[in-house]
């Protein structure tokens, strides 16, 4: 199929085909054919590439470069063949983005973005370019003209201050949250970037009330406390009590675990007793975001974490792995390992609340790679040069574990956390690490842990 240059922002995809394939043909303004056109001319011209920007094989101008070929959008394509556009181009470019600015108030660089906001403002409803694997977190400039506030808990952790991190540094949100000790390094390195952080707890409602003000979104993840696990369930409560009482929230993202998915309250035969009561307290969040709900919802269920193979957490979910080189579990050869980066569930989070509407009521299985445990080890090996060995451990010496903290070893139904994950859509929505990303990235640390 022969097709016009697609441009793509979470807000609103647009796709302009020759054929629409089923799609509902809607409105286009008069300058979208023109300007998607000179954008993606643009785009070549500069020699770099704007992911969510993809053309058919057949189109003409990128000659080899920048193709969208089978499904998959090629993320880094060379670009620096193409030559400069005629002086008449450059001048038709600069028309259309002030153009745009005159017409619609929209400061933008990239008209044929800009279009997917002359749409927005007149209330009609974007495709997505699913068939294209299109999709692109937010732009500069649709931030810009759709500025929000944004809530996050657990702001000075890994999740919430990535959350807080994307939203500052990428789009431009105004970005809130409570904290016990606003001299702390993390605290600080936030107050820099913008955030803008108020004294409070999550056991002080009115103090969360208070910080909530003006936010029309929330980003809601607690912390599991070892020693009392029903606290997090305490906390979160809180947390939704006082955005009820502000009024002004319209979209709600809660970040749970993977491990909701297969658990099964008070089944303590099915269940290790900490997984048991850890699960309990996060399915109590997510119950106290979703039901009765005045806002639009997602929940996002994050497998392991990939830093959890770094020191020192390493020891706490492996138990004598760096010592002996055997990674024990109870998992199977054949059951999949989902993992996934802190700052990649950030992504689709910031991804989520860039559609509200396209994923409200869903909840979200989040993982950057699914491998086996062999592949896994494997990888990790080549790394530190070290031979690893998987251990899988049977029902009866799971059992023995049953009371273990470490879900590694005492968990049976972490067999099952791949079941729920959907990588293509996950891979749709942001981009994502994988394992072997993760530890070329931090191959230094890596390792540093495993050189003993």
């Amino acid at each position: 199929m022969s097709s016009w240059p697609i441009t793509a922002t979470a807000t609103h995809a647009w796709c302009l085909p020759a054929r629409m394939q089923g799609n509902r043909a809607e409105p286009r303004h008069p300058l979208y054919l023109p300007t998607a056109f000179l954008s993606g001319y643009k785009i070549a011209w500069k020699g770099t590439w704007v992911r969510g920007v993809c053309v058919s094989e057949r189109w003409p101008l990128f000659g080899k470069a920048g193709m969208h070929q089978r499904g998959t959008l090629i993320s880094q394509p060379s670009c620096g063949r193409v030559q400069a556009p005629p002086r008449w181009l450059v001048f038709l470019l600069t028309a259309y983005r002030l153009t745009w600015k005159l017409t619609y108030g929209i400061e933008c660089n990239q008209p044929a973005i800009c279009c997917s906001q002359w749409k927005n403002r007149t209330q009609y409803l974007g495709h997505s370019c699913s068939r294209h694997n299109a999709y692109l977190p937010f732009t500069s400039c649709t931030m810009a003209s759709q500025k929000h506030s944004v809530f996050v808990s657990g702001v000075t952790g890994n999740i919430g201050g990535a959350v807080a991190k994307l939203l500052r540094e990428q789009h431009g949100w105004d970005v809130k949250s409570t904290v016990r000790d606003p001299d702390s390094p993390g605290a600080k390195a936030l107050a820099a970037l913008g955030v803008q952080l108020l004294p409070g707890s999550w056991d002080d409602i009115p103090s969360l009330v208070d910080a909530m003000s003006g936010i029309d979104k929330l980003f809601v993840c607690t912390a599991t406390h070892v020693e009392d696990p029903g606290l997090e369930q305490v906390h979160a409560v809180n947390i939704v009590r006082a955005a009820q009482s502000v009024g002004s929230i319209k979209q709600v993202v809660i970040c749970t675990s993977v491990g909701v998915f297969s658990h099964q309250e008070g089944d303590k035969a099915q269940h290790s007793t900490f997984f048991d009561k850890v699960m309990t307290a996060k399915r109590a969040g997510e119950r106290a975001v979703t039901e009765d709900s005045p806002w639009k919802w997602t929940i996002l269920r994050p497998a392991i974490f990939m830093t959890n193979f770094l020191a020192p957490q390493v020891d706490y979910f492996s138990p004598g792995f760096r010592a002996s080189g055997v990674w024990r579990s109870t998992m199977t050869s054949e059951t999949p390992l989902a993992l996934v980066l802190p700052e990649d569930i950030a992504k689709i989070a910031v991804a989520v609340f860039g559609q509200d509407e396209k994923y409200h009521g869903r909840v979200l299985g989040i993982a950057g790679d699914v491998l086996t445990v062999e592949d896994a080890l494997a990888q990790l090996g080549g790394k530190t040069k070290r031979s690893y060995t998987p251990y899988y451990m049977s029902d009866d010496e799971i059992e023995e574990q049953k009371e273990s903290l470490c879900f590694t070893v005492a968990e049976k139904s972490l067999r099952h956390m791949a079941d729920n994950i959907d990588l293509d859509e996950l891979r749709s929505m942001a981009d994502l690490t994988s394992f072997k990303g993760f530890l070329e990235k931090q191959e230094e640390l890596v390792k540093l842990a495993y050189s003993g």
